[in-house]
Formats: C-alpha cells, sequence, structure tokens
C-alpha cells in the first residue's frame, strides 16, 4: 500500500495531463500512487492518461459520468485513494522533484502537524514567471499558520498542501455545492481546527489561467468561500463535519467583516469595468457589505455607505484611503474622514438632482 495518493481532477485536459504526469514520475519520493479523476471530459483525456500506464507502478484512472466540478472530482479521488498522506495536482500544473519528499519527511518528523503546504511558483498564460514565490508575495513567513494566517494572505496552494488522510474524517471532504473557492474554503476549516505547517522551499508551479483573475471573479469567488464559512461558523451547515471547535465572537465578526470586504471588492470592481448594465449588480454588492458589517465596524460602514453615496471612481478611492488611515491607528488624527467629506460633499447635490 503507498504512503501518498496524489489526487489529479482532470476536464478535457487532454493536452496538459501527460505533462503533470511527467512532473510525477520525476519525484524523488517514490511510494506513491497517483488517480486521475475525470470529470467527464468530451477529448481524449482518456488516450492521455493511458499512454502513461506503462510509465507508472500505480497509476489508476477514475471516470465520472457527469461532470461534477473539481470538489466532486477531489472526494471522488480521496474516497478510492489508499495512501496515508494525501496531495492534490491541477492537470495544468507541475510539481518539482523535491516536492513529496519534502512533505513526508516532515510530517514524519512532527507527527503532530496534520497538515503542511509548501511554496509554489506562480506562471502565467505564456509560461512566463509571475512570482518565484508565493509565500513572498503573500507577506505572509510563519512556520504554522492559524486559520486567520490563512485568510487574511491565502499562502495554502492546493498543489503544494499534503493532509494527513485522518483530517478529512475529521474535517470532511471538499464542499461540492461551491463552484469557486472549494479549496480556499477546505484550508480555512482544516486550519480552524489544526494549524498548517510551512515549508519556504518552491515544491510546484502554478500555471495561472487569464481568466481566473479578472477582479470580479476574486471578488466573487471571495463570497462563496466566507458565505460558506460563515455558516460553518454558525453551526448550520457542514454535513460532514459538525463537531469543530465552537466560534468565538471575535471568529463571527471576522467572518463577516471579510465577507462584507468580499462584497466591497466586488462593488468596485464592476465599478472599474464602467459597464453600464453593472448598475444593479454593484448596488446590491454595496447593500450586503453593509448588512454583513458587525455592530462594532460603525466607522467603516459610515464609510462605505459614504462612498456609495459619493458615486464613481472618487468615492471609492476617499473610501479606501479611510479604511487605511483606520487600519493604521491615524483616524483620530482626521486623516482620511476629510477626504471623504469632501468628495461626498462635492457629489451629494448631483445624487440629490437626480
Amino acid at each position: 500500500m503507498p504512503r501518498v495518493s496524489v489526487i489529479i481532477p482532470c476536464y478535457n485536459g487532454a493536452d496538459l495531463v501527460g505533462r503533470a504526469l511527467d512532473s510525477l514520475l520525476t519525484q524523488t519520493y517514490r511510494d506513491f500512487e497517483a488517480i486521475v479523476v475525470d470529470d467527464a471530459s468530451t477529448d481524449a483525456t482518456p488516450d492521455a492518461v493511458g499512454r502513461k500506464r506503462l510509465s507508472f507502478s500505480l497509476l489508476r484512472y477514475l471516470r465520472r459520468e457527469t461532470n461534477g466540478g473539481v470538489a466532486a472530482a477531489r472526494n471522488d479521488g480521496i474516497r478510492a485513494s489508499s495512501g496515508e498522506f494525501i496531495c492534490f495536482l491541477d492537470s495544468d500544473d507541475l510539481y518539482l522533484p523535491r516536492r513529496l519528499e519534502q512533505a513526508v519527511d516532515s510530517l514524519d518528523h512532527f507527527p503532530g502537524i496534520r497538515a503542511v503546504h509548501a511554496d509554489c511558483e506562480i506562471r502565467g498564460p505564456a509560461g512566463e514567471v509571475l512570482a518565484q514565490s508565493m509565500i513572498t508575495a503573500g507577506r505572509c513567513r510563519k512556520p504554522l499558520l492559524t486559520w486567520r494566517d490563512v485568510a487574511l494572505h491565502e499562502p495554502v496552494h492546493t498543489n503544494t498542501i499534503t493532509v494527513r488522510r485522518s483530517c478529512f474524517d475529521e474535517v470532511g471532504l471538499f464542499d461540492e455545492s461551491l463552484r469557486r473557492g472549494q479549496d480556499s474554503e477546505m484550508w480555512l476549516r482544516l486550519s480552524y481546527r489544526h494549524p498548517i505547517a510551512q515549508l519556504p522551499e518552491v515544491a510546484a508551479i502554478w500555471n495561472r489561467r487569464e481568466t481566473s483573475w479578472r477582479s470580479t471573479v476574486i471578488a466573487r469567488r471571495a463570497i462563496a468561500v466566507w458565505r460558506a464559512v460563515g455558516t460553518w461558523l454558525q453551526a448550520e451547515g457542514n454535513r460532514e463535519a459538525p463537531h469543530l471547535p465552537p466560534p468565538d465572537a471575535d471568529d463571527l465578526r471576522f467572518a463577516s467583516t471579510r465577507l462584507a470586504r468580499a462584497y466591497w471588492r466586488l462593488a468596485l470592481a464592476l465599478e472599474l469595468e464602467e459597464d453600464p448594465e453593472a448598475g444593479p449588480a454593484r448596488h446590491e454588492a454595496i447593500a450586503h457589505c453593509l448588512s454583513h458589517l458587525m455592530p462594532g465596524c460603525a466607522a467603516t460602514r459610515a464609510a462605505m455607505l459614504g462612498a456609495h453615496l459619493a458615486g464613481g471612481i472618487a468615492g471609492w478611492s476617499a473610501c479606501a484611503l479611510w479604511a487605511r488611515a483606520r487600519r493604521a491607528g491615524r483616524a483620530a488624527a482626521g486623516i482620511g474622514m476629510p477626504a471623504l467629506q469632501r468628495v461626498v460633499g462635492r457629489r451629494a447635490p448631483q445624487e440629490s438632482g437626480r
């Protein structure tokens, strides 16, 4: 029985999955199985995987009859796996040679650690290096990550995390109801129960897709994640792991504020796109943002409302300035709010005359 199971979800990845599998063949640690989960591909993915079978001692191919999304594919792989440690590799990404060795060594040396993740290099659609270190880009270099570290800096990448399979029995599998951000929600859920160890070595290459980084997509992804987090924090959901530690008031406030911030980012992204038909969606995002700010966030609520009334990029800039000043503790000195007041004062007559 292999110690490590590498789960590779794939949908119409015939041109890419072979490269991902080739990166597994370069691993210095060899006691692993590879499980490709085909999420009802309509291209030649089965043939591409079949051509690699002779190169692997343990390569399994599972095919879903209907497309269920990446969360469902990963969950099928977890259920079918036999390894003590579970890893993931997206079909368009690559492992570096010591990826598995580093993770297994760390978990063997520290049996109290339940999950460990490493750094990754980020490349663009043309193969250009966008960032040599995701950890440096996220500005979080702690050896152990709490769930707030994971929330604030998002340093954990699914290609570089290795999880003891017992963790999935404890916190549940990926949330298949989420079409976006399933992995982020999972690592938040896991880190809420157990801190995640962080290795500084680059272990994988993440090939970033151009469309996945539009500002509106990022914001909607964050909204989906934090709505799910709020649900399991309040013990209203998460069918497979209902016994998470009870949240305190600070946890609930933190999650609600992150959700409000995600709606704020969506509203700002819609404003920046200058789409005349995006007005209703922007106003709806602002309303959601204000409704999710906790009672103790009165100053932030006022700033958001002021930016909404001011309208336009100038109003949003003033709101951002106020938020930054408040976080830096300079609001009492009058930095930020005067700028917001000037913008509101300048734009309010136009609003009232409409």
